[in-house]
């Protein structure tokens, strides 16, 4: 008797346990995250001229990295893709950064572009992939930027080419005035 008492007790506080765990509230950076990533949408939206569709990141104790997720509707070349992807990921650095609510959930402060990441898909008018004369995606990782061109045989993206981000940073830094998008 006395062991079915200890089992209850002892399942009784599991399930009490899972029942607590899930009525903790999240973490306050998420919301933070949350407001840095839309904030950062609509600025690039009106400064880039690309369309928002989504940001998260790797969160698991704090804020690891943020990633930000772009439409852009027109053709782009390694030059263009890379200005945009050096100036959106510059952009949110600074947004990540200036926000002094988050600093104490950040990785590593300051925030730096391995930990920031951004990727903007170029697209048709009818959603699909660039595929004639223009690169199709360009992201950010591994302190590298990748650009890839839609495979018209496969369907799939591949890529072409990648460099180091601090290489391409230097390159749009050193050209001449910034276009605007």
């Amino acid at each position: 008797m006395l062991t079915n008492i200890k089992s209850f007790l002892i399942f009784a506080v599991m399930i009490g346990s899972k029942v607590h765990a899930s009525e903790d509230p999240p973490p306050p950076y998420l919301k933070y995250v949350d407001e840095i990533s839309k904030e950062f949408g609509k600025v690039a939206e009106e400064e880039l001229n690309l369309v928002y569709i989504g940001g998260g990141g790797g969160m698991p104790h704090d804020v690891e990295d943020i990633e930000v997720c772009f439409i852009a509707y027109r053709t782009a070349n390694v030059k263009e893709a890379r200005e945009l992807e050096v100036k959106a990921t510059e952009m949110l650095l600074k947004m990540i950064n200036s926000h002094e609510p988050i600093r104490p959930y950040l990785r590593e402060y300051p925030f730096k572009p391995n930990r920031a990441h951004v990727s903007i898909s170029f697209r048709q008018k009818n959603n699909a992939h660039q595929s004639q004369n223009s690169l199709a995606y360009v992201s950010q990782g591994e302190n590298k930027i990748f650009y890839s061109i839609n495979d018209t045989k496969t369907d799939r993206l591949v890529t072409f080419h990648e460099e180091p981000y601090e290489e391409a940073l230097k390159i749009v830094q050193n050209q001449s005035p910034p276009e605007k998008f």
